[in-house]
């Protein structure tokens, strides 16, 4: 939220969006003994639990969740995933 000339708040909405045909994400997992790191996000007025990742390059979102916080349609990406393998997602 950015605080307006009146002192209000105003929402901020971003999307990064990859204008590269080419480029090329990993995804990975990593498992540790440790609790995971996790933080409630807010979506208007639903809340979601988040598991954070700060190395990651790209995160991944269930359809069934992300129809839980917004009835925006998904729109096709030319972004391509790959696991630590090489594998194809």
């Amino acid at each position: 939220m950015c605080r307006g000339p009146e002192g209000q708040k105003k929402q901020v909405n971003t999307l990064d969006d990859c204008d590269s045909d080419t480029e090329v994400m990993f995804i990975g997992a990593i498992s540790a003994e440790n609790k995971d790191w996790v933080e409630t996000v807010s979506f208007g007025n639903v809340q979601a639990l988040f598991k954070l990742d700060t190395g990651a390059q790209c995160n991944v979102l269930p359809k069934a969740a992300y129809d839980k916080i917004t009835t925006i349609p998904l729109q096709s990406s030319s972004a391509k995933l790959e696991s630590y393998t090489k594998t194809r997602i």
